[in-house]
């Protein structure tokens, strides 16, 4: 990523860049087909002894690795493994029925239905005794955007790390996709991770949509709806509603004035007038599905407030007090904290806001 810790990792007795296994998987298939035949996993050498890493494989054939089931806090602390202890991260609020990691990959029991028979009734949603328990049997989708955060390392800042862009974190989080699924369906068909616009892409990426567009409607007598990930730059009235412009993103998303309105609700620090006046961003998570006339309908939508840096915070005011500033002269943000060697941390994954309509 140019700016952030590149680590090493050991696979069938080589010593391999990870950029270079992320970036160029299909190159290395027969070293990674090799190391899970022969010795079983991978080895991060972010650390000495070196720690164990899960080589997977998808339903296409394409390897990966991840961290060892447990281990994560054991990584250093700007090693792209390093994970937080559950009880930091809100993750020992879900029972392994929520999120169940597996040397296969990482199945997650979404609270929404992704296809639902048009013949049958609306599912429905959990309880809020269900969903403040300690022990949640779905993740829903503000659960869903916290995970994907925490776990891309987006939740955190390191001394060592000069800059963050929209590009790091697509990467990121279409790296955190690879091998999840869904209510049993592959996450990187499910959810469209909104990417950098780029011009010499910009053919590739609208054909990307097109294809993800292309899953959602009504097929027989099913539904299909789908997920969009991305920067919220805009939200304006229409005729019916409201209008969700995303960065990088062609076209638009739409919702009636009723579910902008209860959106608003717990998500006020996201959608007030202080995001644009403090240079702050706003993530959201779209459940969507394709209308009659073809246009992108919101569902359900949980939205999360960031730092010019995608740096998530709780409040407006903590999105200023809490940014790292990237100094010309130094490998680290100036802010105090980060004159120490552990990452900065600011919002892991939580319960609140918790919607009308649950979302986690």
């Amino acid at each position: 990523m140019g700016s952030e810790a590149d680590g090493r990792v050991r696979l069938a007795g080589r010593t391999l860049s990870l950029a270079a296994l992320r970036g160029h998987a299909a190159d290395y298939a027969t070293v990674f087909a090799r190391a899970k035949a022969e010795v079983g996993h991978a080895q991060c050498l972010c650390r000495t002894p070196a720690l164990r890493l899960v080589i997977r494989c998808s339903r296409a054939g394409r390897y990966h690795l991840a961290g060892w089931p447990g281990e994560g806090e054991r990584h250093e602390a700007d090693c792209a493994f390093h994970k937080l202890a559950p009880g930091l991260s809100g993750r020992d609020t879900y029972s392994t029925e929520a999120i169940r990691e597996s040397d296969s990959g990482i199945s997650i029991r979404f609270d929404a239905a992704l296809a639902r028979k048009l013949s049958e009734p609306e599912p429905a949603k959990a309880s809020a005794e269900q969903r403040e328990g300690r022990a949640r049997r779905t993740v829903g989708l503000l659960g869903l955007l916290h995970w994907l955060w925490e776990e891309s390392q987006l939740t955190a800042w390191h001394p060592r790390w000069r800059r963050r862009n929209w590009w790091i974190c697509h990467s990121r989080l279409r790296q955190q996709v690879t091998g999840c699924s869904i209510n049993q369906e592959d996450l990187g068909d499910a959810m469209y991770v909104v990417p950098p616009f780029r011009r010499e892409a910009s053919a590739r990426n609208a054909a990307a949509f097109e294809t993800f567009r292309a899953r959602l409607g009504r097929q027989g007598d099913t539904e299909r709806r789908g997920l969009i990930l991305g920067e919220i730059k805009d939200v304006n009235p229409t005729q019916y509603g409201v209008r969700y412009t995303l960065a990088h993103q062609r076209g638009a998303l739409f919702a009636t004035a009723a579910l902008d309105e209860r959106i608003r609700r717990p998500y006020r620090p996201a959608f007030s007038q202080a995001t644009a006046e403090l240079e702050a961003r706003r993530i959201g998570l779209f459940l969507v599905e394709l209308s009659p006339k073809g246009y992108l309908t919101v569902v359900d939508m949980a939205a999360m407030l960031v730092s010019r840096l995608y740096i998530p915070a709780d409040s407006t005011p903590a999105t200023k007090s809490s940014w790292p500033t990237p100094s010309p002269t130094t490998a680290g943000p100036t802010s105090s904290p980060s004159d120490t060697t552990e990452p900065m941390r600011f919002f892991p994954i939580s319960s609140s806001p918790t919607p009308s309509r649950p979302t986690t």
